[in-house]
Formats: structure tokens, sequence, C-alpha cells
């Protein structure tokens, strides 16, 4: 089965290359160790367009892995999602000529750190509140639970 994926990503591939259809891509790099990895998805999708080992993250190196993949696939961008990368907002602006946006996931992680801290470290008041359904789970099972 694994010998025949190569085969048929390449026949798909070629069947999609035949007509072109307008596409949201995400793009960014990742790191495994000491190596950097370029990708480039389709979101609809979630067809990894591109993943590439590059030693750079220069425009040129992107523009020139992308563009050549993306016309092979009949790929029209229409908008790309990435970290506010300098980079990766030319890329998408001069690139492939189209809007750019922000993903949310950097601010998800803020907002989920804010989160942990303000509830570990809350006051006395909270922190009383936290107990106090405890102290309801533990009474004696033969008295009547208060009605919420």
């Amino acid at each position: 089965m694994e010998t025949q994926l190569p085969l048929f990503q390449q026949h798909c591939e070629k069947e999609a290359a035949d007509r072109t259809h307008s596409a949201v891509v995400a793009m960014d790099e990742t790191f495994l160790g000491d190596e950097m990895i370029m990708v480039l998805l389709d979101l609809s999708s979630g067809y990894l367009i591109l993943e590439e080992l590059s030693h750079d993250r220069r425009f040129d190196t992107w523009f020139e892995k992308a563009i050549p993949r993306l016309k092979a696939l009949g790929i029209e961008v229409s908008h790309a999602v990435s970290d506010r990368a300098k980079t990766l907002i030319m890329l998408a602006i001069y690139g492939f000529e189209c809007a750019f946006g922000a993903d949310v996931f950097n601010a998800q992680q803020n907002v989920g750190r804010w989160l942990v801290r303000h509830w570990a470290g809350g006051t006395n008041a909270r922190k009383a509140n936290w107990k106090r359904p405890k102290r309801c789970c533990n009474r004696n099972p033969t008295t009547t639970l208060p009605s919420w």
C-alpha cells in the first residue's frame, strides 16, 4: 500500500493541474531539531501543498518553492494565513497577490497562559468558592442536598 501512495498522489496531482481552483492556505515554518521545514497547507482540505526542508526563510526561498508547486496543482491563492512573520506577509501580498490574515494560535496560547495564572493564583474568595462544592459533596448521604 505504501508503495502505491506516491503513484496515487502523482495521478491526483496531474488531474488537479488541468483545472484551476481558488484556495485559502496556511503557511509557517516548523523546526525539527536543527532542521527547518517550510509548510504550506490548503485549509479547506488539509492537503499539504508544500513540506520542504530549507536552510533559510527568505522571501525568495519561499517564492521559489511555493509558486511552482501551486501552479503544478492548479491552485490560485485567494487568502493566506500565517503568523505575523514579515516574510510570509510579503509572500501573501507580493508572491500570491492575495489577502493576508494572521492566525490566532499564538493569541490563544497567550489567553490560555493568562487564564492559568489568573485561576491558579486567585483570591481567597475564589478559593472558598472552589471548596464549597467539595463540602457540599461530603455531606451525609441521608441529608437532602440544597436545590440549585
